[in-house]
């Protein structure tokens, strides 16, 4: 459902004008509760964890790894094959291995977006490839994993953004100008 209200919000565009966004312009909701879903899925799959929790942390980032970079990887060469056939990628080469490391690239200013990847639905994985990562490490702490869990989560929206004198925002769309971009992107 989720990933069928995003579907409809990009596609709105080609739909009559006179219902178009009374249908679909809040789609983009969608992103909000894949995140939420995804969540819930890491706390569900990782409560088993009792042991071995290197092992565990390496075997969680990898299965995730599996499951969106194959496609990803497929999905953004499909997408610029043209530019690779006529050898036009040459100047986007940059935002080529940016795109395929989940680094944003800070072409554009605001969240959460921080600049596009070249498959642009992308911006979503690179969240994903962040949330994952400090889960996978979170899976390090063995039983200790949600405190940690919490403190990131604290220390990225609560405690950073006060040190450099913003205020607290549930507002995905928030720009605050950090001295190091990725401050940015890590506590949108």
């Amino acid at each position: 459902i989720a990933a069928l209200l995003v579907c409809c919000h990009h596609f709105r565009i080609s739909l009559p004008v006179s219902w178009r966004d009374i249908a679909f312009e809040n789609g983009w909701i969608g992103v909000q509760i894949f995140f939420m879903i995804s969540g819930f899925i890491m706390v569900h799959t990782t409560m088993i964890i009792k042991d071995d929790f290197r092992m565990n942390s390496l075997k969680f980032m990898l299965k995730r790894i599996i499951r969106i970079v194959p496609l990803y990887y497929f999905v953004t060469f499909l997408y610029v094959a043209d530019d690779i056939k006529n050898g036009n990628l040459v100047d986007q080469m940059p935002l080529l291995v940016k795109s395929l490391l989940f680094i944003p690239s800070f072409i554009a200013k605001g969240g959460p977006y921080y600049g596009m990847p070249l498959l642009e639905v992308g911006w979503t994985l690179n969240y994903e490839m962040i949330f994952y990562t400090l889960f996978a490490v979170s899976i390090l702490w063995s039983t200790k994993r949600y405190w940690f869990v919490y403190a990131i989560f604290t220390i990225l929206v609560v405690i950073i953004p006060t040190v450099y004198g913003f205020s607290v925002s549930n507002n995905y769309n928030v720009y605050r100008n950090y001295p190091f971009e990725y401050l940015n992107f890590l506590t949108n």
